[in-house]
């Protein structure tokens, strides 16, 4: 059996959604869209004066840049610590010691070997 056809087909126009927001209502009238204009001008010049070139709020601190760690982003407040191989800060606990040179590597410029027991070597000693 056939399905039955709907009675108000022909009634029925193509419905979309549509939102109308502020500004395509402003833009058919010229008038409006230049008051817009007008508006953000005139906001924008007057930031502009508000601070001058090379001046400005003297209340502002420069922030030093702090020392966090490359791997744990961990802020060490002691003297920051560097890997021997790609010169990246690093905190204590990031950095481990080669078994053979004895300089201390990050996670990524050392490799733990498995061998009798476990063992950290750098990318120089391993080769």
């Amino acid at each position: 059996m056939a399905k039955r056809r709907c009675p108000f087909d022909e009634d029925l126009s193509p419905q979309m959604k549509t939102h109308i927001g502020e500004l395509e209502v402003l833009k058919q009238d010229e008038n409006s869209m230049n008051n817009v204009y007008k508006k953000t001008l005139q906001a924008l010049k007057d930031g502009s004066k508000l601070y001058p070139f090379g001046k400005g709020n003297s209340n502002v601190t420069v922030k030093m840049p702090l020392e966090v760690c490359g791997c744990c982003r961990y802020i060490d407040s002691r003297k920051p610590c560097r890997c021997s191989y790609c010169d990246q800060i690093m905190c204590n606990l990031c950095l481990v010691p080669c078994s053979k040179c004895c300089e201390s590597f990050c996670q990524n410029c050392s490799l733990t070997v498995y061998d009798t027991d476990e063992q950290n070597m750098c990318m120089s000693c391993y080769k």
